[in-house]
């Protein structure tokens, strides 16, 4: 864990090859876990907006 935020801090242009490291697709699910929460705590927003804006009227 330390290595990658190690990695994060100095960017090296050498992507291609740091994909094909294992625990790369663990990466890529947290970062679509997150993604996914973030979503859903946008939609949760709109809907909380729109039925605030239906007990206004």
């Amino acid at each position: 864990e330390m290595e990658a935020k190690k990695e994060s801090r100095s960017y090296k242009p050498d992507k291609k090859r740091r994909q094909c490291r294992r625990g790369s697709w663990q990466e890529v699910k947290d970062e679509l876990n997150s993604l996914s929460k973030f979503l859903d705590e946008m939609i949760h927003r709109e809907e909380a907006r729109s039925a605030l804006k239906e007990t206004e009227l």
